[in-house]
């Protein structure tokens, strides 16, 4: 199992700079559930990254708009044909 854990910054979930990694409140207490249902700690297997919302919000946006070119490019080929 692999995490994402994702906030608002690094006061409630943590930060993490692709090295290291600083667990916030919030994020320890989501991976003590996860351990206490399944058994398996995601932080010290090291099985988790720390995403800000804002990052996360981006990529949705990119994701987006890559998605309406590609249903543009899908009718006007479909004109085409």
């Amino acid at each position: 199992m692999f995490v994402i854990f994702s906030g608002e910054g690094p006061t409630d979930m943590g930060t993490f700079d692709g090295i290291s990694s600083q667990v916030g409140p919030m994020a320890k207490m989501a991976a003590q559930w996860i351990e206490r249902k399944l058994g398996y700690s995601v932080i010290d297997s090291a099985s988790f990254t720390l995403k800000e919302e804002r990052d996360l919000t981006r990529k949705a946006k990119s994701n987006q708009a890559t998605k309406q070119k590609r249903e543009e490019v899908t009718r006007r080929n479909k004109v085409l044909l």
